[in-house]
This record gives structure tokens, C-alpha cells and sequence, in this order.
């Protein structure tokens, strides 16, 4: 009696087990699977990259517009009052001097705290009067006194600089 239950359970499996093999594939189509199988990668010279042409060509447009700068000609501190609104050529540019340090790890700090704050800067290695080598930080270059006067007053409340001032190029190009 055991046996026989026992019997009609194992059969009863054996008998799902094949229904389920032969139904499951017609139930979900495995189509995908022979598409996988087709893939096949190109050599790397043969990849051609969707819009490099346009790429290119922007970036050969962009550097005929770049002029070079020859060098600064000279430099000079100025106040805010001394900017006209329609101060701007193609001869000046202007920076707001956040620091001068001997030490070009102070420097770099300061500048990256402004940087995390979302300024752009850089730093000027040079050498005073004294033939010490100093480090100046600056938050620019801004070519249009609008734009200057606006990150102005945002750095005079800027707790990570005390006495900011803006420092005037006057540039000499080719």
C-alpha cells in the first residue's frame, strides 16, 4: 500500500516535470537568446562614433577664436567705485585678489575652499621685492566690469576672505 503511493507520486512528478519542459519554452519565446548569440564586436578602427565629424570641427572653430595673449603689461589695484559699467575692451580684464601668501599650501587651501563655493581662481607664483617667493590667489579673470562688480560684493561676504580687492590688467596681445 506504501509502495503504491509512493509509486503514483513519483510518477505524478516525473509527469510535471515533463509538461514543464516541454510547455515553459513555447510559453515564453526565446528569440532573444539567438540575437545575443549574433552580437559580434568590430575591431576598434572600424567603431565609427556617432557626430565626431561635428566634434571636430567645433573644436577647430574654437581654437581660431582663442587669441593669444602676448603677455600682461601691466597691473594695477582699483576701486569698485573706478569701474565704469561700460569699462570693458578686449585690452582689460580684471581679478579679485583674495590672498597673497608665502606659503603655497596656504594658497592652495584658500583657493580650493573657493573653488567647493563654486569660484573659478588661480594662483600666481612670483617674487617680491625682497626675492621671496610669494603666492598670489586670485578669483577671475572677469572681462566684463558687470560680471566683476557682481562676484564682488558675493566675495565681500564670503567668510573664508577678509580683505578682498580687485587688481586691473591691462593686456598687450599679438
Amino acid at each position: 500500500m506504501m509502495n503504491d503511493i509512493l509509486l503514483k507520486r513519483i510518477i505524478g512528478i516525473l509527469f510535471l516535470f515533463t509538461v514543464v519542459i516541454i510547455f515553459v519554452p513555447i510559453l515564453f519565446n526565446a528569440d532573444g537568446v539567438n540575437e545575443l548569440n549574433e552580437i559580434s564586436l568590430k575591431k576598434p578602427k572600424e567603431v565609427k562614433f556617432q557626430y565626431i565629424d561635428e566634434i571636430n570641427s567645433l573644436k577647430k572653430e574654437d581654437s581660431k577664436s582663442i587669441e593669444p595673449i602676448d603677455y600682461i603689461s601691466k597691473e594695477e589695484t582699483v576701486e569698485v567705485k573706478d569701474i565704469d559699467s561700460d569699462d570693458s575692451s578686449k585690452n582689460t580684464a580684471w581679478a579679485i585678489r583674495v590672498g597673497t601668501f608665502k606659503n603655497n599650501k596656504n594658497a592652495i587651501s584658500i583657493l580650493d575652499k573657493l573653488k567647493l563655493q563654486g569660484y573659478k581662481g588661480n594662483i600666481i607664483k612670483f617674487e617680491n621685492k625682497d626675492k621671496v617667493q610669494m603666492y598670489k590667489v586670485n578669483i577671475g579673470p572677469f572681462f566684463s566690469s558687470k560680471k566683476l562688480k557682481e562676484e564682488y560684493k558675493e566675495i565681500l561676504s564670503n567668510k573664508n576672505v577678509t580683505k578682498p580687492f580687485i587688481v586691473k590688467y591691462t593686456l598687450r596681445r599679438k
